[in-house]
């Protein structure tokens, strides 16, 4: 005796609207990833800007260590000034 697999309408209707829940899932996974490619994208070029703004910052404050001695030549100018005063006030 040979049974033949028999599915009811509402099986039918169960795989329908499986494989349409499944449907819709993949699109929704799609679109999500979608955004999340846009998303990583944006935050690459922001972080190269940024990258690039340190850099300039960077070259920028290069030159701080002569700052240092351009104090101490102020401070031997100003001692050096006094020095001229004092002298000139004598006169």
């Amino acid at each position: 005796m040979i049974h033949l697999l028999a599915f009811s309408n509402n099986n039918y209707t169960f795989w329908w609207v499986a494989i349409g829940l499944g449907f819709v899932v993949v699109l929704v996974v799609i679109v999500l990833l979608s955004l999340l490619v846009s998303f990583v994208r944006d935050i690459e070029e922001n972080a190269v800007d940024v990258l690039d703004g340190a850099g300039r910052v960077a070259a920028n404050t290069d030159k701080l260590e002569d700052l240092n001695t351009t104090a101490v030549a102020a401070q031997a100018l100003e001692a050096e000034v006094k020095r001229h005063v004092a002298l000139l006030s004598k006169l």
